[in-house]
């Protein structure tokens, strides 16, 4: 016995500058697919097949985000600032002491 499930998806973008990577991205990839607004309808698609176009809309809409491009555009900030070293002088006493109070 030979049995092959097919599956209709539905994925819809969550910003619109998502929407023409993924339908290149699709179209590249030979899938038979319509795009409403912000949602793509796929056909003929098996569970491997929908799993990975899910991830790769997930990863179109990431790149999208304005959210996300506001962390990446920024510089990077150091929040722990780096400990300065002391310079020893010829003063100073080195040993193990007890703690006054």
């Amino acid at each position: 016995m030979k049995a092959n499930k097919k599956i209709t998806g539905e994925f819809t973008q969550g910003y619109p500058e998502a929407v023409r990577p993924m339908a290149e991205w699709l179209m590249d990839n030979d899938f038979a697919f319509k795009v409403d607004g912000l949602k793509f309808t796929v056909a003929n698609m098996s569970d491997t097949t929908f799993d990975k176009v899910y991830s790769k809309g997930k990863e179109f809409d990431n790149s999208a985000s304005p959210q996300m491009d506001l962390f990446e555009q920024s510089e990077p900030k150091d929040v722990t600032p780096e400990l300065e070293l002391l310079e020893t002088s010829d003063d100073t006493i080195d040993g193990d002491f007890e703690e006054v109070e």
